[in-house]
């Protein structure tokens, strides 16, 4: 049997498809084995793609200081690391650290910083199931 799987990743901006065949093996009348190929290739693609949109999302609302769109875009597992000679640095776990990092973020940069000033100017790339950033 042939045929081909078509979901919408979350953020994606195409759907994923990916072909598969199933051959099945057959027994005294029943089901006894059910192989799956399935054409993955474009999985992690998909998935980067997705995350393109989701690190957007959470660039836009670190610089809007928008702390609820930000929390949206973090699972709630997200472990922040950050630099230990940063005044903010440290680890933070789930969306309480997450809370914490934001202020203490906002802490320091704030005072120093206009709203206008406040743009980080990501450059945002694909790289096979990652996603880069680069920003100031």
């Amino acid at each position: 049997m042939t045929g081909s799987y078509t979901g919408q990743p979350p953020g994606a901006g195409q759907p994923l498809t990916a072909a598969f065949a199933h051959v099945l093996a057959f027994r005294d009348g029943r089901l006894a084995e059910l192989r799956q190929f399935t054409d993955s290739h474009h999985r992690p693609q998909a998935a980067a793609a997705a995350g393109l949109g989701t690190v957007r999302r959470m660039f836009e609302a670190a610089e809007r200081r928008d702390p609820q769109a930000l929390l949206s875009t973090y699972a709630d597992d997200i472990v922040i690391t950050e630099a230990a000679s940063l005044p903010y640095g440290g680890v933070y776990h789930g969306h309480h650290g997450a809370v914490r990092h934001a202020r203490a973020y906002t802490a320091t940069w704030d005072h120093l910083q206009s709203a206008g000033d406040r743009g980080m100017d990501p450059l945002i790339w694909q790289a096979g199931d990652r996603v880069v950033v680069l920003w100031r």
